[in-house]
């Protein structure tokens, strides 16, 4: 898959800047071919944003599985620790930033890079 021998090296961060300041990143490497939404099949969903506070979170990233019916399973891999497996979520539950019943993921700025089925 042509995805995986042009990933960036491992110099490159999530976001598109940190604290203002422009940096190698994944989202200005790809920023090309980023969606707004993920495209049926395997997606990368890059995630960077503030919080409703103003702090600025930790930019990461989470690999994500859109079905035919167009829900949405993904795993969320965070502190060396692996949540368990969300399966059939819609892409508004996984990123509203209002009130809700489900765990989002909470932040303010998505970008998707599809990688097929």
């Amino acid at each position: 898959m042509q995805i995986l021998r042009d990933w960036p090296g491992i110099d490159y961060k999530v976001s598109w800047n940190d604290n203002g300041k422009r940096k190698d990143s994944f989202m200005e490497y790809y920023r090309s071919k980023l969606k707004k939404i993920p495209e049926q099949g395997w997606n990368i969903m890059l995630m960077d944003g503030h919080t409703r506070s103003g702090n600025i979170l930790s930019p990461h990233m989470v690999v994500i599985y859109v079905r035919n019916d167009g829900l949405i399973d993904f795993s969320h891999y965070t502190s060396d620790n692996v949540v368990e497996p969300r399966i059939g979520w819609t892409l508004k539950e996984m990123t509203d930033t209002g009130k809700g019943m489900h765990d989002r993921l909470g932040y303010s700025n998505f970008k998707y890079l599809p990688l097929g089925k």
